[in-house]
């Protein structure tokens, strides 16, 4: 069945089904379908980041974070993102030395500006830190995991992999 009749077929049942009835519906169309559609989203955007280096950003960055991004952060004393966040998260640690800050990163990838993080903070005596780093590929917060670990970085870090 093409798409546009099954859409058709769908509008069609909505003004049949009772509006109190549809998610009952909903949930039994699923179950009968089998994967759905956020699952196949999920499977195709893991897909995607299989065979290619995350950290390889297009060209078309370093356009924009040179031409719009840096004059922002220019009038307060940080030339990139990295610098900016860095010494707000340094601040924090300092403000509550007995305690263990938490920065949850999501979307973290391979963790890479975390372990770049952290490693400035280890270089500024900073230790009171825990970055949990969420992302939806567990296979590139495997490699952040392994990196962390190079680095003497571990005891940082917590990994959740999520979908």
């Amino acid at each position: 069945m093409s798409q546009k009749k099954q859409m058709s077929v769908v509008s069609i049942l909505k003004r049949l089904v009772p509006a109190r009835l549809r998610p009952l519906l909903r949930r039994g169309v699923r179950l009968l379908r089998g994967k759905s559609l956020y699952d196949s989203r999920v499977q195709r955007e893991l897909e995607a980041f299989e065979n290619i280096n995350v950290q390889d950003l297009p060209l078309i960055m370093q356009y924009w974070s040179k031409n719009y991004l840096a004059p922002m952060l220019a009038p307060f004393g940080f030339t990139d993102a990295i610098q900016f966040v860095r010494s707000y998260m340094a601040r924090v640690c300092r403000q509550f030395p007995a305690e263990t800050v938490s920065f949850l990163s999501i979307g973290a990838g391979t963790c890479a500006s975390e372990i770049n993080i952290a490693e400035w903070l280890r270089e500024h005596s900073i230790e009171n830190y825990m970055f949990e780093c969420a992302d939806i590929n567990p296979k590139l917060l495997a490699k952040g995991q392994v990196s962390a670990k190079e680095k003497d970085l571990s005891k940082h870090f917590s990994y959740s992999p999520f979908n």
